[in-house]
């Protein structure tokens, strides 16, 4: 059980010890910079709010518009708050990878029902109200990239740190093989 037990320790002391040295290689910033980074991705769409709150799609029906752009400009508010509610979560827990998928696919997903949307916001409301809601989607290009670019490297992270604990394992398990029995204990 000894033997057992100074094998446990060494793996783990082994995986602890490459983690730390595969963290110092990635690329991945500290967890407060991150937080940083994640709250002004944040700040950047909810700027949003302010132009969806201006938008009147059930006037636009009235003036001939299809019924769907009420549709979307209750789907893009709805994305709007999912990925605010997203990045708070992943603000809170930045090494979460699903949260970070979740982010980029809401954040995409806004983008797509915006364009979708400025086009009758143009056409039924206001020339200007659809270039500012365009010019906020183009400038927030720069933010959907850094959102997969951080999803990029995190999910490489993982796998690096995934890689490193099974070569451990396999290591560890391999010792412990060929280690001999010990004794039986006669009773």
């Amino acid at each position: 059980m000894k033997v057992v037990s100074k094998a446990i320790l060494l793996l783990l002391l082994s995986v602890v010890s490459s983690l730390s040295l595969a963290a110092q290689t990635d690329s991945l910033p500290p967890d407060w910079e991150l937080r940083k980074t994640i709250e002004s991705w944040a700040a950047q769409i909810r700027r949003y709010e302010g132009v969806l709150d201006q938008l009147q799609p059930k006037a636009w029906v009235e003036n001939g518009a299809p019924e769907a752009y009420i549709a979307q400009w209750k789907s893009s508010r709805d994305e709007l708050t999912y990925f605010l509610q997203t990045s708070e979560k992943l603000a809170r827990d930045p090494e979460r990878l699903t949260l970070a998928i979740e982010a980029y696919f809401r954040l995409d997903s806004l983008t797509d029902r915006l364009l979708s949307l400025t086009e009758g916001v143009r056409r039924y409301q206001n020339p200007a109200i659809g270039d500012l809601l365009q010019s906020l989607v183009n400038e927030n290009t720069a933010v959907r990239d850094q959102v997969q670019q951080y999803m990029t490297t995190l999910a490489s992270a993982r796998e690096k740190e995934f890689e490193i604990i099974d070569r451990e394992a396999q290591r560890c398990r391999a010792s412990l093989i060929s280690q001999p029995a010990g004794k039986a204990v006669r009773k």
